[in-house]
């Protein structure tokens, strides 16, 4: 089978099928064999696939597929990109145009089939039925009879269809061939920031149009049951090609080799775009603990975003679908992509009320990349945290920064710390669980709603009608509750208080503690199951993705050059998920469960011509005639085999 990231049939803008000398004698016995002078051997279809599918797409299917892609609005906008480009050269019109060829990917995804170039070129070489070729425009187009011939052509005429769809949102194009570093380098410097920006916005839009596309299709009372909550994570993909490059030096750039005579030892790369990924470590055995194999793959990174229940515990009322994906190097604009993610959700009219993500996101990213702009947005996020980031991390006016809050300067260490504990191993889940819930009372409470920059008057806990504690600094309010409340007596409150124990108010300015923030107050019993369900959420579907016929870990079914390239695939495998998740809840909903008849006791019990004693008939009419009816009713009685 032919890789797509080596075959380059030619310009572009050359339309002309191959010369191809066929050989009559070998064309007459080719037809005599399928004809059936052999028959019982290998049909004629069988024959042209080479051993893969021969089923036959329908007029109905390409209508389905044809309709989908019309509900997801993306064919006019490639000849409207193409205007934009004015990079079109004439020369002859493509026998498969931009429609054909992605209804071609869907019928694929129907048929669990990958989406090689080959396999695309059979879809219209012999896949087709008469009025399916008829509604594609390509029933004119005549077959030599000679497989290679055939073969060679469609190949040709699938690969310009499909790299024309791509070509047109590519941020990263590149020559389809081996580089080495200097040319490699060269292409890189090349680039323009600005376009490869433009090209990046067309790309994830056409990704979001077909995964909204999978949303649209639902009926609308499962639409409308969604509350808007999501979860993204991370994901390597192998690149089809694992030709790495060089190791980096501190400046990032590649540490050339040199051959014995002192020219340089050219290492050829394919994928440009992927990056080396951590797989695992390995320790072997032996007395030194600190010696370790590392495993890496020549790698892509796939943020998916992800569709969760609103209530944990509770079975969502919608499919779990894919909502968003992005696709980038390990290591490399982690934030960027996921908040360009989670704007294309919005930017198709979701609200959004919770966005789950792990340590991954939290930990290992700078707020000004992830957090700020997500805020920015209205996104609340639910997260963990690593141990550097636990306990007490600063403080806005005498209120001290934990964990995603803010509290009143005399919390108690206990609570303080009640993470680092449980890390520590010095308290059980327990207490851990139950500290984080005693540690809400401290919590600064905001007194009004955040201005239009950002910032927010947030007071002192034991202040207003609605004070969670007591303290020795403030009078209690009059419409405060009677209920037992934590008290801070004198000794154990702050020597010298600071703004949050003297002012009604101290003013939190939009980037305070953003890089901590989150919607659930962290380790208690609710974020513990919103965050427990959201990652198996995920989790699970990426296991659906790569288990089920998308096989996103198959590297061999992806073979197309490119990040680009990776994310057209990737999306379309999200589709087809998306697509098999709604027709499975659907066809569990509208399934009628069988009414099980339950058997009386009395059935049970062969009791079933007892008549309680008080109910005997009493005179002689009556035995007569509940005799009768009891002959009656065993001539009734269908006899037992």
């Amino acid at each position: 089978m032919r890789d797509d990231y080596f075959a380059n049939p030619g310009d572009d803008g050359d339309f002309e099928d191959e010369d191809v000398d066929v050989d009559v004698d070998d064309r007459e016995d080719f037809e005599a064999y399928a004809d059936g002078e052999f028959a019982g051997h290998v049909s004629a279809d069988e024959i042209q696939a080479g051993g893969g599918k021969t089923s036959k797409f329908s007029l109905a299917q390409v209508q389905l597929a044809s309709d989908r892609l019309d509900l997801a609005g993306v064919i006019p906008k490639f000849a409207e990109w193409r205007a934009e480009d004015a990079k079109y050269r004439g020369g002859r019109k493509r026998i498969i145009g931009d429609r054909a060829i992605l209804i071609a990917c869907l019928l694929l995804l129907m048929d669990e089939s990958p989406m090689l170039i080959t396999e695309m070129a059979n879809v219209f070489r012999f896949r087709l039925d008469d009025d399916a070729k008829r509604s594609l425009g390509v029933h004119e187009v005549v077959n030599t009879g000679v497989r290679e011939v055939d073969e060679v052509r469609w190949f040709n005429r699938a690969w310009r269809a499909f790299h024309a769809v791509l070509d047109t949102m590519d941020p990263w194009p590149a020559p389809r061939r081996l580089h080495n570093r200097q040319e490699r380098m060269e292409l890189l410097n090349a680039r323009d920031k600005n376009e490869v920006r433009r090209l990046q916005e067309r790309l994830d839009w056409w990704s979001g149009a077909m995964l909204q596309m999978t949303f649209d299709i639902q009926p609308r009372e499962v639409r409308r049951a969604w509350g808007g909550s999501l979860s993204v994570d991370q994901t390597a993909i192998k690149a089809p090609s694992q030709r790495g490059r060089l190791k980096l030096d501190d400046n990032k750039q590649e540490i050339p080799k040199f051959k014995a005579d002192g020219t340089e030892k050219h290492v050829l790369v394919l994928e440009m775009e992927a990056d080396y990924y951590l797989k695992k470590f390995t320790k072997p055995g032996g007395s030194i603990a600190t010696q370790h194999n590392p495993e890496y793959n020549w790698s892509y990174m796939v943020d998916i975003v992800i569709q969760t229940a609103s209530k944990p515990g509770i079975k969502a009322d919608h499919p779990l679908l894919a909502l968003s994906v992005g696709v980038s190097k390990p290591n490399e604009d982690i934030g960027g992509t996921t908040v360009r993610a989670i704007k294309s959700i919005q930017d198709r009219g979701h609200q959004i009320s919770r966005l789950s993500a792990d340590l991954g996101y939290s930990g290992g990213l700078k707020a000004e990349n992830y957090n700020v702009p997500l805020k920015a947005m209205g996104v609340p996020i639910v997260t963990d945290y690593k141990k550097l980031q636990k306990g007490v991390q600063g403080e806005v006016g005498g209120a001290l920064q934990v964990e995603g809050g803010h509290y009143c300067p005399s919390t108690p260490t206990g609570l303080l710390n009640a993470s680092l504990d449980f890390d520590d191993g010095l308290i059980d889940k327990i207490t851990w669980t139950k500290r984080m819930a005693d540690r809400k009372a401290y919590r600064v409470r905001a007194k009004e709603r955040p201005d239009a920059d950002g910032h927010r008057p947030m007071m002192c806990p034991a202040v207003g009608p609605g004070a969670t504690v007591e303290c020795v600094l403030r009078d209690i309010h009059n419409k405060s509750s009677k209920k037992a409340k934590p008290f801070i007596s004198k000794a154990k409150a702050p020597t010298v208080p600071d703004r949050i124990c003297t002012q009604s108010s101290v003013d939190f300015g939009p980037h305070d503690g953003v890089e901590h923030e989150q919607l659930i107050p962290y380790g208690t019993e609710e974020w513990q199951a919103t965050y427990k369900h959201d990652r198996n959420t995920v989790e699970s579907y990426n296991e659906f993705l790569k288990a089920g016929p998308e096989t996103l870990d198959k590297p061999e079914d992806r073979r197309v050059r490119g990040r680009a390239g990776q994310q057209f695939i990737v999306t379309m495998l999200l589709v087809s998920a998306n697509i098999r998740k709604i027709a499975r809840f659907v066809g569990d909903s509208l399934r009628i469960k069988p009414k099980i008849k339950r058997k009386r006791r009395r059935d049970t019990l062969g009791l079933s011509d007892y008549v309680r004693p008080d109910r005997q008939p009493k005179t002689v009419a009556a035995k007569k005639a509940a005799a009768k009816r009891a002959v009656l009713k065993k001539a009734q009685t269908p006899l037992q085999t």
